[in-house]
């Protein structure tokens, strides 16, 4: 169904075909196939697409490692209002990796609009951004609260920094009654 759709230059069935060759459902993974469904996808202005062409980038899964590359279609696909590539940008900036330099100021903006879509893995990195004090004061009860949300739509790395937040406080309240 996707094939028939694509040939009406359904865009989303496009990027979808791009998906099947990029992992391989039923079919075998063929890079270079997937990389040309999503290119077609993207110049439809297909966010998902754009996004995932600046993972393809970042990664250099398939193509040369290329991180100024990536954050061009990160930042192409944010302007679409994809919360994935929204937090993907911020990540730039968290990493210092295809910016001028590291600014966790940016990366907070970037985190802090993806997550106004309710995405777990900007409120992960919301909580990092707390729990280190990385550009702001270390706030370990706010860090908490944005672990807890991303937790809660089972992002994983969320709930074991919840669980070294509970176990620090744990011992906390042990020492301070000796």
């Amino acid at each position: 169904y996707f094939e028939e759709a694509s040939k009406y230059d359904h865009a989303d069935s496009i990027f979808e075909l791009g998906r099947f060759y990029d992992y391989g459902f039923g079919i075998e993974v063929d890079k270079s196939k997937a990389k040309e469904y999503y290119l077609k996808a993207a110049e439809m202005n297909q966010s998902y697409a754009i996004n995932t062409l600046g993972y393809f980038y970042f990664l250099g899964d398939g193509v040369e490692k290329d991180y100024v590359k990536a954050l061009k279609y990160f930042e192409k696909a944010a302007a679409l209002e994809n919360p994935y590539a929204i937090n993907n940008v911020g990540c730039h900036y968290y990493t210092g990796k295809g910016v001028e330099k590291r600014d966790y100021k940016k990366a907070r903006q970037y985190f802090e609009k993806s997550a106004s879509y309710n995405t777990d893995i900007a409120y992960y990195n919301l909580g990092n951004i707390y729990y280190y004090g990385y550009g702001v004061s270390k706030d370990i009860p706010k860090a908490r609260h944005y672990f807890k949300l991303a937790a809660a739509q089972n992002h994983s790395d969320s709930m074991i920094y919840l669980g070294k937040i509970y176990y620090n406080e744990l011992n906390a309240v042990k020492n301070f009654d000796k």
